[in-house]
């Protein structure tokens, strides 16, 4: 079953965080990204952060 909604980040944990290759889709700057991964082991979603206009967003992983 996919989730309808988006799920709170406390329904999950991250487990990974790296620096991405991926810039900045507003300001063009640099991005760190997250794994996060959800508390019953069924969702996989990567978080986006700008580190310099603090623009997030979410990509959904392969079992959305």
């Amino acid at each position: 079953m996919t989730h309808t909604e988006p799920m709170p980040e406390t329904s999950g944990e991250f487990t990974t965080s790296k620096l991405s290759k991926r810039p900045c889709p507003q300001c063009g700057g640099p991005v760190h990204v997250e794994l996060w991964e959800s508390s019953c082991g069924g969702y996989e979603d990567e978080k986006y952060t700008c580190t310099t206009c603090h623009h997030t967003w979410w990509v959904d992983g392969p079992d959305a």
